[in-house]
Parts: C-alpha cells; structure tokens; sequence
C-alpha cells in the first residue's frame, strides 16, 4: 500500500512501528526502530518538507510512548494487588479448624506454600493474581511474606489433593510450589506467626 504512495496508506507509518514494538524479546524494538528509521525517510520522499517535519514528531513522539510504557515495569506495589489474601496471623486457628472437620468427615486436608520466581513486587503481583483466578471458593491462600502464599487444600482423597497442586503448579508457572505438608503432619508450625506482621515472616525464600 506504501508503494502506491496513496495519501490513505501513511496509517501504517504508525502502525507498523507501534506493532512491531509490542513484540517479545530483543527482536521487537530492533526491528521496530528500524521500521521506525524507514518511515520517516519514506515521509521526507513522499512529503512537502512542513508536513515531513510534523508527521515525523507526531510518528517519534508515539514511538517513544509506546517504548518507555514497554521497558518500564509497573510499579504497582504487591500489596495493593494481592489484599485479598488472609493475614498469615489467621492460617493457624483456620488449620485447627480444618484438621477436625478433615478428621470428622475423613478428607485430605494440606498446606501448599507457593513462592515467587524472583524477588520483585511485581512476581509477587502476578502469583497472587494468578492464585486468586484459579483457587475455588472454599480454597484460602495466605500470605507468609513478600514472596510466598501458603493456601489450605482439601480434597476427598490424597491422590485428588496431588491433582489439585498439580493443576495450581501449572496455573502460577513460572512460580514454583515450595512445599506441601498435610494438616495432621503441620503441628504448631504456624502457632507463633500469631500478632506478627505477615512481612516479617521469613517462611518462604524466593526462587532464583
């Protein structure tokens, strides 16, 4: 379309680049800016030399918008995507509680912690995003620390409660499931965490 030099084809001057940008790995803002370089040397060809001038601030201006919004990570904090998770103070009444209904109507209750890939907020976001998409709504996940969400798993029988880590394992991937402990083998574990800020807790380290 470029090629017939037609007034209504300049659209991809802009398009091309801003599409080119968007994809993956290196090879997207190389071959946009080279896309990008071509375009405004088709502008000052095709164009008088005052609407050369406009069109390719107005094309420079877009592409760098759209490369800074590319390069720079979102600087959402964890906390304020992941407030639906329960304060890590409340896992251990909600194990007890567990433990006697599982031993009551005879089901496998566990502890499944999953932790972050890499220690950045924004891993934290993305896990607790993903955990919240996929857990059911009698499942509820904990937050330990900055990178680590531990989440109460029943199922009717162990080799259902496996599927279901799995299943969790290949929503949240890349991040990883840290441990998993059944409810009668947990004891105290999480008995002290009680009045503590769930920062301070170093239960889960990041995955590196």
């Amino acid at each position: 379309m470029l090629a017939t030099l037609q007034p209504s084809s300049h659209i991809w001057l802009w398009i091309l680049p801003l599409c080119l940008l968007g994809m993956s790995g290196k090879p997207g803002p190389a071959l946009s800016g080279l896309i990008y370089g071509l375009s405004l040397v088709y502008i000052g060809w095709t164009l008088p030399l005052p609407t050369a001038i406009v069109a390719g601030l107005s094309l420079a201006i877009a592409w760098l918008h759209c490369l800074e919004r590319r390069t720079s990570p979102t600087a959402t904090p964890a906390h304020a995507t992941s407030s639906w998770l329960l304060p890590v103070a409340q896992l251990d009444g909600d194990i007890q509680r567990e433990l006697k209904r599982a031993e009551r109507e005879a089901l496998q209750a566990e502890v499944v912690v999953f932790g972050c890939a890499r220690s950045t907020a924004a891993d934290m976001a993305t896990l607790s995003r993903r955990l919240q998409e996929t857990l059911a709504l009698y499942e509820r996940a904990y937050r330990l620390n900055d990178y680590g969400i531990a989440v109460i798993l029943v199922a009717s029988d162990p080799e259902s409660a496996r599927q279901r880590r799995q299943q969790l394992r290949y929503a949240i991937a890349p991040h990883k499931e840290v441990w998993s402990t059944p409810l009668t083998e947990i004891g105290d574990r999480f008995a002290s965490y009680h009045g503590k800020r769930s920062a301070a807790v170093p239960e889960v380290q990041p995955w590196h």
